[in-house]
């Protein structure tokens, strides 16, 4: 192997290492998406639970025996 085919495998490594930077930085950049993307999901599911967290808080005073008393005793009393 002369000096040439050396300068060439040095040439033919050094541009599979810039590829490789490359292809990382593009994959690195596609993580950094998804990762923004669950950040913004996570944040709609976090709303959402409080929401239902709210209204679990309001129906866990509901009384449905006592709302089918009342609307009987109306009944009785001949209101609709």
């Amino acid at each position: 192997m002369d000096i040439r085919d050396v300068a060439n495998e040095i040439s033919n490594i050094t541009s599979a290492i810039e590829e490789a930077m490359n292809d990382a930085e593009y994959k690195e950049g596609q993580i950094e998406e998804k990762v923004q993307e669950l950040e913004r999901v996570k944040g709609q599911l976090e709303s959402g639970r409080e929401s239902l967290d709210s209204v679990k808080e309001a129906l866990d005073g509901f009384n449905p025996e006592g709302l089918i008393s009342a609307l009987n005793e109306a009944s009785d009393l001949g209101v609709d």
